[in-house]
């Protein structure tokens, strides 16, 4: 709704998270004024920091790119944040003075990040994602910054019998075993439909599969769901 006053379009955004439980957030949004646009924008944060989650074990990697953006006042920033267990995919925003702000939201993920650069070059900031989780962040530039080996992280912890007795069900509800899947090598997927860091893994796994299963390749795909 526009309030005639303010010049605020406000409203409300919901989603499911399970059964008939909703998330609400209330949000609010407007134009900005021309004093607002003559803002110096500058491209500090551009490159890799090495980011620590206060709520995280591991250490993040921070990507910031301003460099395919026109050098206007008005500068522009394209970002995202690598996690041992996936990445923050597509964010967007500005660097302001000392201030950056980088968001995406894409009707399932609300995300927002901020972040005051320190005296000694550092960045501390919040983050926020959908309509209750906050954590806060510290980062390091650093070129040079990357995530701990995943093989080193995830492993399946059994006999290759066991995992072979896995028991799950086909898309047709049909229950079947990992061990029935014949293949000189395997490929296991646990993923959510929601998640769009598996839907891209999902891409790269189907090119695997119409290039190697005839050479003897087999992949499954485990779902879980939030809702």
């Amino acid at each position: 709704d526009l309030d005639s006053k303010s010049g605020l379009h406000r409203g409300t955004w919901s989603k499911r998270k399970d059964g008939e439980s909703w998330a609400t957030m209330r949000f609010s949004m407007r134009r900005p004024n021309e004093d607002e646009l003559d803002i110096i924008y500058g491209p500090f944060a551009d490159g890799r920091w090495r980011v620590k989650f206060a709520d995280e074990t591991h250490e993040a990697v921070a990507i910031f790119d301003s460099k395919g953006f026109p050098r206007t006042k008005h500068q522009r920033i394209c970002a995202t944040f690598l996690t041992t267990t996936g990445d923050y995919r597509y964010l967007a925003g500005r660097p302001e003075r000392d201030r950056l702000f980088v968001s995406c939201f894409d009707g399932s993920h609300a995300f927002l990040f901020k972040a005051a650069l320190q005296p000694d070059g550092s960045l501390k900031g919040d983050f926020w994602s959908g309509a209750s989780y906050h954590d806060t962040w510290t980062a390091v530039k650093d070129e040079k910054a990357a995530l701990p080996d995943p093989f080193g992280l995830t492993k399946f912890v059994g006999t290759a019998a066991e995992l072979d007795a896995l028991v799950f069900a086909d898309v047709d509800g049909v229950k079947m075993t990992l061990g029935s899947l014949n293949g000189k090598a395997r490929i296991i997927e646990v993923f959510g439909t929601w998640c769009p860091n598996c839907l891209d893994a999902t891409r790269v796994l189907t090119e695997l599969d119409e290039k190697y299963r005839a050479r003897g390749l087999s992949i499954v795909g485990l779902a879980f769901e939030v809702t």
